[in-house]
This record gives C-alpha cells, sequence and structure tokens, in this order.
C-alpha cells in the first residue's frame, strides 16, 4: 500500500509538472508582428505574448530598428528613453507608469529585463509613436500600422487627418491657441523656436499645419533649402487657381509660393527669393477647410487680428533663430503705434509710412513712449493672414532686412476695414531702446 501511494504520489507530481510547464509555455507565446503588412523577422530576441498580463512585450532593440526611434538607457535609474520626432517616453523598470513628454501615464503591466535585454509592452509604444495596432487571437499575430505611412509630409510625426488626442499626446498642450481665418483653431507651440509648429484642429481632427523651421519628413525628400526647381521636379508645376463652387480664385504670389493638391490637402510650399529661390517653409491645409473658405480672407474680429499679430512675432522669431539670431521681445507700446497707424491706413484707404497728417513711423513710436537708438517699420496690405503677411516680407529686401536687423523688440498691429482698397492692414514697429 505505501509503493501504491508513493508511486501515484510521483505521477501527481510529473502531472503537475507538465502543467506548470505547460502553462508557462502558453503564459510566453511567441507571436508574429507585422508592421505595415510585412512581417518582421526576429533573427535574436524573439518577441511574445505574456498571457498573464495580457501583453505584447517586445524587445526595445525592435522599437529602434523598426519603428525608427532613438533608444537611451539610463544604467542609474534602470530606465529607457524611447525618442522619435518630438515623442519622448520613459519606461523604468519594474514599474507601471511611464512618462510621455513628462507626463506621467499608468499602465497595468511592467517593462523589465530578461537575459541581459530590455523589453517594453508593445501597446503602449505603438500609440504614443502614432501607430494602429491589431491583435489576431487565433494566429498570435499583431498588425502594427503607421498612420502617416502614405502621407507625403509629416511634421513631426504630425499629419492631416489625426486626432486631437493623437497631437496631443505627441506635442503635448500647445503654449497657446489663436484663430484662423477658416474658422478652425491654431494650436502654436512656440515654447522652442527651433521647433516652431502651427496645428490646425477642428471637430477633435488635424485639419492644417504651417512651420518655418526644418521639421518635417517628405517621402520625395523634400526639404528647406531645396531649389525651386528640383520641388517641381519632383512635384509638377504649381496650381495658379483654386475652383470653389462656380468660382475660381487665381493665386496671387505664385513667384513665392507653390501649391498642390496632395493626400486630400492643398499644401503651399513657400520659397525665399533671397536665398535662390529655396524652400523656407511648408503649409498644409485640408481640402474641405479651403474649398468651405468662402472667398480668400476670413471673417474679421478683434480676436482674429490678436491672433495674427501674435503669430507674426512668433514667425519673426523664429526666422531669426533659424539664422541665428536673438529673438525679439515684445513691446506693447510699439503694438499700439502698429495698430494706431493700421487702422488709419484701413479706415483713410491709404498705404504709406507717412500717414496723412505727415507723421512718420519715428514720430507715431515717440508719441507711445517710445525712446530709441534705432528704429524701423514694415507695413503690407491685402495679405490674407499672418503667414502670407510674414512670408510676403521676406522677400521683399527693405522688409527683410529689419527682421533680420539688429533691432531687439517689436510690436505688430493689425487692422480690417471692408470698405478699404486692400481690407487688411498690417503694420511691424521694430526698435532698440536706449
Amino acid at each position: 500500500m505505501r509503493s501504491k501511494s508513493k508511486s501515484l504520489i510521483l505521477i501527481l507530481l510529473i502531472l503537475l509538472t507538465l502543467i506548470s510547464s505547460s502553462i508557462f509555455i502558453s503564459a510566453q507565446s511567441e507571436v508574429t508582428i507585422k508592421l505595415n503588412n510585412t512581417k518582421i523577422s526576429f533573427p535574436d530576441v524573439k518577441p511574445y505574448m505574456d498571457a498573464k498580463a495580457g501583453r505584447v512585450f517586445v524587445p526595445v532593440s525592435f522599437v529602434a530598428e523598426r519603428l525608427g526611434a532613438e533608444v537611451k538607457w539610463d544604467q542609474a535609474n534602470k530606465a529607457v528613453d524611447i525618442i522619435k520626432d518630438n515623442t519622448n517616453m520613459r519606461f523604468k523598470i519594474g514599474e507601471k507608469r511611464f512618462t510621455l513628454n513628462g507626463i506621467n501615464k499608468s499602465m497595468d503591466t511592467v517593462a523589465f529585463l530578461k537575459d541581459e535585454r530590455t523589453f517594453v509592452p508593445l501597446r503602449f509604444i505603438s500609440e504614443s509613436l502614432g501607430i494602429d495596432i491589431e491583435w489576431d487571437q487565433k494566429t498570435y499575430t499583431v498588425s502594427l500600422k503607421e498612420r502617416n505611412i502614405n502621407k507625403e509630409f509629416v511634421v513631426q510625426g504630425i499629419s492631416v487627418g489625426l486626432t486631437e488626442e493623437d497631437l496631443i499626446s505627441k506635442l503635448g498642450q500647445p503654449d497657446r491657441k489663436d484663430l484662423s481665418k477658416y474658422g478652425f483653431e491654431w494650436y502654436i507651440y512656440n515654447r522652442d523656436y527651433s521647433k516652431y509648429i502651427q496645428v490646425g484642429v477642428k471637430d477633435k481632427k488635424v485639419v492644417g499645419i504651417y512651420t518655418n523651421v526644418d521639421n518635417w519628413k517628405s517621402t520625395k525628400g523634400i526639404k528647406i533649402g531645396m531649389e525651386r526647381a528640383e520641388v517641381e521636379r519632383l512635384l509638377g508645376k504649381s496650381l495658379n487657381s483654386v475652383r470653389k463652387g462656380n468660382t475660381v480664385y487665381s493665386i496671387y504670389n505664385v513667384d513665392e509660393k507653390g501649391l498642390y493638391l496632395i493626400d486630400g490637402s492643398y499644401v503651399s510650399i513657400f520659397y525665399d527669393i533671397h536665398e535662390n529661390n529655396t524652400v523656407t517653409s511648408l503649409q498644409i491645409i485640408d481640402e474641405d477647410i479651403e474649398l468651405g473658405l468662402d472667398g480668400y480672407y476670413g471673417i474679421y474680429s478683434e480676436k482674429l487680428r490678436n491672433s495674427f499679430e501674435r503669430q507674426i512675432f512668433d514667425l519673426a522669431n523664429v526666422i531669426r533663430v533659424r539664422n541665428g539670431l536673438e529673438p525679439f521681445t515684445w513691446s506693447d507700446d510699439a503694438m499700439i503705434s502698429s495698430r494706431k497707424h493700421s487702422q488709419d491706413m484701413a479706415d483713410s484707404d491709404y498705404f504709406e509710412h507717412i500717414n496723412l497728417k505727415g507723421e512718420s513711423p519715428f514720430d507715431r513710436m515717440k508719441k507711445e513712449g517710445i525712446t530709441y537708438i534705432s528704429a524701423a517699420e514694415n507695413i503690407a496690405a491685402g495679405t490674407s493672414d499672418a503667414i502670407e503677411t510674414h512670408e510676403g516680407w521676406m522677400n521683399s529686401s527693405e522688409h527683410r532686412n529689419s527682421i533680420l536687423g539688429e533691432y531687439k523688440t517689436i510690436g505688430v498691429g493689425g487692422a480690417y476695414n471692408s470698405s478699404s482698397t486692400y481690407k487688411y492692414y498690417y503694420t511691424q514697429n521694430f526698435f532698440t531702446g536706449i
């Protein structure tokens, strides 16, 4: 009886061992991963599904090699940093949280070390990098698809059509929100002028993008500094008009920009004629948004004027930083002087630096209490928004010299009058104080 009992116990132990092994194997089963419909091979360390955690884990090398991210290991803090475009994630080994662009996010699992390799949960990585993920339980297959995969232009990981949630997860909350002539809000990211971007959002969807720094990717290789002839070789000749209903609107500044209909959006490529007619900035507007704008101008309001003024200030500072110069500081007094002159031009229907009273820009600045060593003024009229105004000034040698000059301070003022010749008027006052 004793020997039978021992045998039975031994059999049970063997069965329990087999069951435990089976559970362990199923808990860490190997999976297949496809990226943009292409199967990924893992010759070394392989990804697997952890059934207990309910997550697929991948070696961090996969993130760097296949998803185009930079990976840094912080030995002192036992943490891994994953960086792509403007997305920065940090996973600490063994912790059920990670940071995304400095914001704490919770997880239901942890990153960990195994066989001297760092494994991270794939879903949190992919979603943070703007990659859609699907799981097929039957075949143990993960399908990853980059949301921007077919887009000609992607700016800091952002393309038209992404959700507001995608935008915030990549770039964080905007530093400011401005009104656009189209009626949507520009999300302004100006904390670092070397990474400046405006992102248009309407109904929680990205519908517009503008930047005048070299922070975009183009499948055809278009970039800041490329000559216009090469852009046209790649994209063809620019459109010279846009039809809205029964009305055809001609593009007035064809010497300074190219307009294309790409990926369901109107893409404006601005050129700097003083830098060998090379690319200087990029704007993308959703086709339906552009066609939905009645005419050329938006509906004027003080909020729109204020938005134009702030953007002109930012765009001037971006181009200064791009050229190795210090950004301007803002002056409310110069803004008041500029606004008054813009409004006077709009109401009296003229376009000159000297007003109808014979006052010069310097007279007007002195009236606002501005004392200076040197000063200058830019004016513009008829342009539809801050972007067109700034790009126009940069293609005029005198205006450009003021923007890239040695002045320290500026103020910007806009105005509108529907009865005037040019409707929209802009003034930019520059000075260096005593």
